[in-house]
């Protein structure tokens, strides 16, 4: 049992506790301390770079943002020039820029090594909920209390899309492909689904589920938690349902699909972690015994471990044996004592 508040890295391999001012840095492979290093008073970590080097740290008591190394905690930069609270900080895909995203409606560009400002981008007459870098790094995507979504090129700063009509307190994820933008808003339990190069949408329809949202690692397939306690899988081009993922019996918290896309595994209200079968959308395993309720989950990039988050403050990694789980084989066993 330790902070609250995990910040895992993207590819699932570290996982960082904030602990009364400390940090500690876990190696989500054996589930021991890496490191553990003081926090500045009044900072909070935040994200993890692309190689998983450096951290974001924010302080809204501040007004600014920090960069530091993972391994020691030491500050690499600051990032002092807001004007307003910070809401959020970011690494670009490349890990070169921090992306800062503030209370006065303005969005922020950074130098990681230098802390130099590089870009404001100041066109949303509202506040800026949150900003995301696609993963070919050529695009920040910003979403603001406008009611709209903005597509920057990120070398230039440039607006070169704007949609508008986007749904309150909506949540930006870009597709792996970097073709797909989802737009997920939890007060409205529905979603939008954007061609990332135009902002046209899929289909003018809302789709039926909201965040947080889920890409396939091949971008083809979206996954939405449901409002009525389950989740569906849609095609991305199409916006055709493929598979309804049923069994819980409260809201779906969190989703996340296995490295090779076959497996989907969600957390829930209920305190549970299921796997689906991602194509069929059968379950195939119940992981329980968490007193707080699990609200995030990712995998290890060789997929033989999963970590998910609680509420209570506690992170479990759980392993799926020495060398793989036969998966066919516990469902067949499922299905004949049920």
């Amino acid at each position: 049992r330790d902070g609250s508040n995990p910040v895992l890295s993207p590819d699932g391999n570290r996982m960082l506790i904030p602990d009364s001012g400390r940090a500690r840095i876990f190696d989500a492979t054996t589930g021991r301390v890496v490191t553990t290093f003081a926090i500045e008073a009044g900072y909070s970590p935040q994200s993890f770079s692309p190689d998983d080097r450096k951290l974001t740290l924010i302080s809204g008591r501040e007004k600014a943002a920090s960069i530091c190394e993972s391994s020691t905690g030491r500050i690499i930069s600051r990032l002092k020039a807001h004007g307003a609270r910070v809401q959020s900080a970011r690494f670009s895909s490349d890990g070169l820029r921090a992306i800062t995203v503030n209370a006065d409606s303005t969005v922020r560009i950074w130098d990681v090594l230098t802390g130099r400002e590089m870009k404001v981008l100041t066109i949303h007459s509202a506040i800026v909920y949150d900003a995301v870098s696609s993963p070919n790094g050529s695009h920040i995507v910003t979403v603001g209390a406008d009611r709209t979504a903005r597509v920057w090129d990120s070398v230039t700063g440039r607006e070169q899309i704007a949609i508008t009509g986007v749904l309150p307190w909506s949540t930006p994820l870009v597709s792996p492909d970097s073709r797909w933008l989802a737009l997920s808003s939890n007060d409205m339990h529905t979603s939008q689904l954007c061609d990332l190069a135009t902002g046209r949408q899929v289909t003018t329809r809302r789709l039926d589920g909201f965040g947080p949202v889920a890409f396939s690692p091949d971008s083809h397939r979206l996954a939405l938690a449901g409002s009525d306690y389950t989740a569906r899988i849609y095609d991305t081009a199409t916006c055709a349902q493929l598979a309804l993922l049923r069994g819980s019996v409260s809201f779906v918290y969190a989703a996340a699909f296995s490295p090779d896309g076959s497996r989907i595994v969600t957390t829930n209200v209920d305190r549970t972690v299921r796997v689906y079968d991602a194509k069929s959308g059968q379950e195939m395993l119940i992981l329980s015994g968490s007193a707080g309720k699990p609200f995030s989950v990712t995998f290890t990039r060789d997929g033989k471990r999963l970590i998910t988050a609680t509420d209570d403050g506690t992170v479990r990694i759980w392993f799926f044996g020495p060398d793989h789980f036969d998966w066919d084989a516990y469902a067949k066993n499922r299905q004949a004592t049920h």
